[in-house]
């Protein structure tokens, strides 16, 4: 699904949305990050993005900023998601238990410990 952002510098590019790992609002606008550690700016609030790509790529909403692409987390721990490509992101206390039950519900497991 293409999707038309701006990076930080104002230039648009087009990207797949099926890239994007997570997604954060901010403020009319949300920030798209992916899973190269790039951000951009897509130019709709996060309730558009969601409706676009919610049930296609497999984001769930854990507070009322945040949505993120269950599918890429490679482990929870300590109130922090953590992504491919050391990519780590903060939750605040109520995204922390709403990721877990979304871990549990989809049966998702993590690589095992060596």
């Amino acid at each position: 699904m293409p999707l038309t952002v701006k990076d930080l510098d104002g230039c648009s590019h087009t990207v797949d949305g099926a890239e994007v790992i997570y997604a954060e609002a901010f403020g009319q606008k949300c920030i798209l990050y992916f899973e190269n550690k790039k951000a951009f700016i897509y130019g709709y609030p996060l309730c558009e993005f969601r409706k676009k790509i919610w049930q296609l790529n497999f984001f769930r909403k854990l507070d009322r900023s945040l949505a993120v692409k269950i599918c890429k987390v490679i482990k929870r721990r300590a109130k922090k998601a953590f992504f491919p490509n050391d990519i780590i992101l903060k939750l605040g206390r109520c995204a922390n238990s709403r990721l877990k039950y979304y871990l549990a519900k989809y049966h998702l497991k993590f690589p095992a410990r060596k």
